[in-house]
């Protein structure tokens, strides 16, 4: 409905059921992963902590081998490449996985994960609380 003597306006962006959701279908996309990362699943909420928490999964560790006991796969780097987050903690206390946390996160915010020799890209485009969920299978 256009109101008289008023101009037209446009929105660029993402509706659902009539109600718009933004600049972007989802408020995440996942850009790239490497050969081994089998799967990358992210939950997203609207909570007003601005974090990223990043659990890594691998098949293969906590295996005995001759060599000894395989361990954990955790983010060995985060590079970014739009953005800025203030603090990281990790949790590297599970046998077959790892946690890493992105505290104080500014959005949108695009990032290159390092975990051993396999790669994700990641960006994020809204507020909110992340978790990040990458399954490798060595």
């Amino acid at each position: 409905m256009k109101r008289e003597g008023a101009q037209d306006s446009v929105i660029e962006g993402f509706w659902k059921k009539d109600a718009y959701i933004g600049k972007n279908e989802k408020p995440y996309i996942v850009h790239s992963k490497t050969g081994s990362v089998r799967n990358v699943e992210i939950q997203y909420t609207s909570d007003p902590l601005a974090r990223i928490k990043i659990i890594i999964t691998n098949t293969t560790s906590g295996q005995q081998t001759t060599f000894g006991v395989v361990p954990a796969m955790k983010v060995d780097n985060v590079q970014v490449l739009k953005g800025h987050y203030e603090r990281q903690t990790n949790l590297e206390s599970h046998l077959k996985s790892s946690e890493t946390t992105l505290i104080e996160v500014v959005f949108p915010i695009r990032l290159k994960l390092n975990i051993g020799r396999e790669e994700v890209e990641l960006e994020f485009f809204e507020s909110g609380s992340y978790v990040v969920n990458i399954s490798i299978n060595n």
